[in-house]
């Protein structure tokens, strides 16, 4: 059985204007299984990879500028990415990795 795969589109927004610092995006996972977050965190220029695993539902909240992260599970899943203006993006899968992408 191969995995399902989504993706959503990043979502180009300005920070707050006189604001150094990136904002916060959040991801909320939800579902009834064990999860794989992958994420790759884009901040001031700089990348780095962070990897999260455990029991569904789990919260991330990252300071950046964007964020990736590819979410693997067994069972169903659904996601939510949030940035500091409010703009919001959703997917969900019968299971399988599927690809979010959000940022300021």
């Amino acid at each position: 059985m191969r995995p399902a795969r989504g993706l959503l589109a990043a979502i180009p927004l300005a920070l707050a204007a006189g604001s150094a610092e990136p904002a916060a995006i959040t991801f909320t996972i939800d579902g009834s299984s064990e999860a794989t977050v992958a994420c790759r965190v884009t901040e001031a220029g700089a990348v780095r990879n962070e990897t999260h695993a455990g029991r569904l539902p789990l919260a991330l909240r990252f300071e950046a500028d964007a964020v990736t992260c590819s979410v693997t599970a067994a069972g169903p899943v659904s996601v939510e990415a949030m940035n500091a203006r409010g703009s919001r993006s959703r997917a969900r899968s019968s299971g399988g990795q599927m690809t979010v992408s959000i940022s300021q």
